[in-house]
């Protein structure tokens, strides 16, 4: 799993989010993905969770 993936499937800005915090917590938290893995709806909404909290100040 990257980081861009994780942008791509929660259609976020990655300029306002840590990415790299919520690669560790989604990485922690789900099986092991590819480049180019398919995220399932609960896992979205998982990673929308950990989006709020590493959400960049503005």
């Amino acid at each position: 799993m990257t980081d861009t993936l994780i942008a791509r499937a929660l259609d976020i800005d990655p300029a306002e989010y840590d990415l790299p915090a919520l690669l560790r917590d989604a990485e922690i938290s789900l099986d092991p993905r590819g480049r180019h893995a398919v995220l399932d709806d609960d896992e979205v909404d998982l990673l929308r969770e950990f989006a709020a909290r590493h959400r960049l100040p503005h």
